[in-house]
C-alpha cells in the first residue's frame, strides 16, 4: 500500500498497488504528451526558421546575381560605346586628311583654269562646300 497526499486539500490517503500504478501511469502519460507536445512546437518552429533563411539566401544569392548581370551590362555598353567612337574616329580621320590633300588641288585648279566662259572660282575655306555658279571672268 502506498500513501498519497492530495495536492489540492493536503489530506493524505492509501491506495493499492493497482490504484498506485493507474495513477502513476496517468502523470507519466501527462509529462509524455506534453514533452512530446513541447517538442513537435520546437520542431515546427526549426522547420520555419529554417525556410525563412533558405528565401533569405536566396534572395542575397538572386540579389548578387542580378547586380552582377548589370554590372557585366554596364561594361558592355562602355565597350560598344567606346568601340563607336573608335570606329567613328576611324572614319572621320582618313576623311580630314583627304580634305587637307583634296583641298590644295582643287584650289589651284580652279585657280589655273581658263579666264572664259567657265564656272566661278568658289570662295574656299575651310568648312565651305564647294558651289560654283557660272559667270564670265575677264
Amino acid at each position: 500500500m502506498h500513501e498519497i497526499n492530495c495536492p489540492h486539500c493536503g489530506k493524505a490517503f492509501k491506495i493499492d498497488e493497482a490504484g498506485y500504478a493507474d495513477i502513476l501511469k496517468q502523470v507519466r502519460d501527462g509529462e509524455f504528451e506534453q514533452q512530446l507536445h513541447d517538442r513537435l512546437e520546437l520542431a515546427e518552429q526549426d522547420k520555419r526558421n529554417a525556410v525563412e533563411l533558405a528565401k533569405t539566401q536566396v534572395a542575397n544569392e538572386s540579389h548578387k546575381a542580378e547586380a552582377a548581370k548589370d554590372a557585366e551590362i554596364q561594361d558592355l555598353k562602355a565597350k560598344l560605346d567606346a568601340g563607336e567612337v573608335a570606329r567613328g574616329l576611324a572614319v572621320r580621320v582618313p576623311i580630314t586628311g583627304l580634305q587637307s590633300l583634296l583641298l590644295p588641288m582643287a584650289r589651284s585648279m580652279w585657280l589655273e583654269a581658263p579666264p572664259v566662259l567657265s564656272m566661278a572660282r568658289p570662295t574656299m575655306g575651310p568648312g565651305t562646300a564647294l558651289s560654283p555658279s557660272l559667270s564670265i571672268h575677264k
